[in-house]
């Protein structure tokens, strides 16, 4: 969350206009509910009609980001607790859902590859069987970080898998303008170009995965939901590697002629146990994934024992299990399926559909005509409001309205995710901002006119998606 008291005079914070508009719409948004009597036609319980205030109120909260991003989430569960309005089981059910226990588990296994060697000795690897130049060298970085975000998720405006490949740079001495911003694309893109892909690629793709009913939440489990992304996966990494070679020709060649210097750093000795147990982890449950037809194991449940084995031997100690596992993400993830859950046993997300019934008619007779106009209103939602927060919001808005059209919802919920990545300006993207202080401006026009590309391409991966997902049975 970006800090409410932004502005300072003379060293006294000053309360700024976003925090004081945001506060004013969540403290207002029950009493002009319960003033213009909107849901008060009898269609809706009055416990209904005050779960649906403070929500409303908690969708201020997220919006204009004025409280930690995981308070609305808790301001839910003990409203509606304390209040009686719904029960307990119902609206902690989160934290015993399917997609908390393959979040937990998966970051723990992703804390575990981070603080190994396995990242430096992968890139070894592909050195060794790359040809030995800087921009074949600096594409290792992207492959690298695609096998992060296999493993590792990301909070969104958080950086562990953009960290971990800008420190990779050390094995380069970048001196010219095209080889910088070939760095610093495939750091971006290898951080984030595929972590829709995979379920395991953010913490938002489990948020994505609890507001699904139950029996689709078992369907979309890792290898399924890489099953439903294949189309848009191989889409997006051709549109990257085709802008990629064309906005570099762009880039004015640098007078000197000196040719780079590339300098790599081996790792020294070899894996450590705690490297080869990790490794071993993530293996067990590769093959896990893949032979889950035969032993009938649950994915969640694999996860979970690799999550056991590194707590038993230690290779995840208790400090890194306080510390580096965002437990903020985990509260919001918890709170989200709850909420989910309460909209559902109070009938709320019904009639919430129904006031939505005229975009929910384009959802249901066209969806390619739904994917245009759910694009422009996530493209104008995120000039104001955050990543995240714009893929949890209209996630939880237009999930029910899925429902009740008939249409598949995760189907709408990965697109509005994969919309809501997409962004224009600096601004709007925290991780760019990071890599602007580390390789300077000079490259902005160049990556920005490659990015709003890139943006049309994620569109139209979602759109060649369409008949492949209808070929599964999805649409």
């Amino acid at each position: 969350m970006q800090d409410s008291y932004a502005e300072t005079r003379g060293g006294v914070p000053v309360v700024s206009l976003r925090y004081v508009i945001g506060w004013f719409l969540a403290l207002a948004f029950p009493v002009v509910l319960a003033a213009t009597g909107s849901f008060g036609d009898g269609a809706m319980s009055v416990n209904s009609q005050v779960f649906l205030a403070i929500f409303g109120s908690a969708i201020f909260m997220w919006m204009f980001d004025i409280v930690p991003h995981f308070v609305p989430g808790l301001f839910i569960i003990l409203s509606s607790v304390t209040l009686g309005i719904v029960p307990h089981k119902v609206i902690l059910s989160g934290f015993s859902s399917i997609s908390f226990v393959m979040a937990l588990s998966f970051l723990g296994l992703g804390s575990s590859v981070m603080a190994s060697a396995l990242p430096d000795r992968l890139y070894s690897v592909l050195k060794r069987s790359l040809p030995a130049s800087t921009t074949w060298r600096l594409s290792s970085l992207m492959m690298v970080g695609n096998f992060m975000t296999m493993t590792i998720p990301t909070v969104p405006g958080t950086g562990v898998r953009l960290d971990m490949l800008k420190a990779m740079l050390r094995h380069f001495d970048l001196k010219k303008s095209r080889e910088r911003f070939l760095a610093v694309l495939q750091i971006m893109q290898g951080a984030q170009l595929l972590s829709p892909m995979f379920l395991s690629g953010s913490t938002l793709n489990f948020i994505v995965l609890s507001l699904l009913r139950a029996q689709e939440q078992f369907s979309f489990q890792w290898l399924g939901w890489v099953h439903a992304m294949l189309i848009f996966g191989a889409c997006v990494l051709v549109g990257h590697i085709v802008l990629t070679w064309t906005v570099s020709r762009f880039i004015p060649k640098d007078k000197t002629s000196t040719p780079p210097s590339i300098t790599f750093l081996e790792t020294k000795g070899g894996l450590k146990l705690n490297d080869w147990i990790a490794l071993g982890c993530f293996v067990i449950f590769c093959v896990g994934l893949l032979t889950s037809g035969l032993h009938k194991i649950y994915p969640a449940w694999l996860a979970l024992l690799t999550l056991y084995i590194l707590l038993l031997y230690n290779v995840l100690p208790q400090e890194d299990f306080r510390h580096k596992i965002p437990w903020e993400s985990m509260i919001l993830l918890g709170s989200l399926s709850g909420t989910l859950a309460a909209l559902n046993y109070m009938n709320v997300d019904m009639h919430l559909g129904g006031k939505l019934a005229w975009l929910g008619s384009y959802m249901a007779v066209d969806f390619s005509r739904f994917l245009f106009v759910l694009a422009a209103v996530v493209w104008v939602v995120r000039l104001l409001v955050p990543f995240g927060i714009t893929a949890i919001i209209l996630s939880a808005i237009f999930v029910p309205v899925s429902y009740q059209q008939g249409v598949n919802a995760w189907c709408v919920a990965i697109a509005i995710m994969v919309l809501a990545q997409c962004w224009f300006l600096p601004y709007q993207s925290a991780e760019y901002r990071n890599i602007q202080e580390d390789f300077g401006r000079e490259q902005d026009k160049y990556f920005l006119a490659y990015n709003a590309a890139m943006n049309i391409v994620r569109l139209f991966a979602l759109y060649a998606s369409l008949g492949y997902w209808g070929r599964l049975g999805l649409l």
